[in-house]
């Protein structure tokens, strides 16, 4: 009986020494939390957007998007405004678009380009990387209710 004894003991504590080995040598992930949800630690990770077709293009045509070759702009969103609300570029630079949005709810599309990045909240950002293809003025907008009507707009004007 205390034979038994011993060795239920002895596999009771392998089996928790086993499990505590595991549990540490396991990776720890650290879920994404939103802004509103209810948690003890929230991990804020910025929002990146990428253009996916430029980046298909890019890899057919053998180009990359060279951290040192782009055009980088940052535009500010703030309440029915974009700051700067004109670039200017070159045919075939490669751009970053460095979206910040500074106050309320705003999101940035070009349709003639097909660029967009989804709406974002106040202290939000997002990044998106396009080769300008094409040559000529295109309004960019922000599509939240009636922004663009009251004025949220600029424009990239590629020469």
């Amino acid at each position: 009986m205390k034979n038994k004894n011993i060795i239920l003991l002895l596999a009771v504590l392998l089996l928790t020494a086993g499990f505590l080995f595991i549990r540490q040598s396991s990776p720890k992930v650290i879920p994404v939390m939103e802004e509103n949800e209810e948690t003890q630690e929230t991990v804020n990770l910025p929002a990146v957007t990428i253009d996916t077709k430029a980046m298909e293009e890019n890899l057919e045509s053998g180009a990359t998007m060279a951290e040192d070759n782009l055009k980088t702009i940052e535009i500010s969103a703030s309440d029915f405004k974009f700051s700067p609300n004109k670039i200017e570029v070159n045919k075939e630079d490669k751009v970053r678009i460095l979206f910040k949005n500074v106050q309320g709810s705003h999101d940035f599309a070009i349709d003639e380009l097909e660029i967009s990045i989804p709406q974002k909240k106040a202290g939000e950002s997002a990044i998106i990387d396009f080769i300008a293809d094409k040559s000529g003025t295109f309004e960019f907008y922000c599509s939240v209710g009636n922004h663009r009507q009251m004025g949220m707009v600029g424009k990239l004007i590629v020469k």
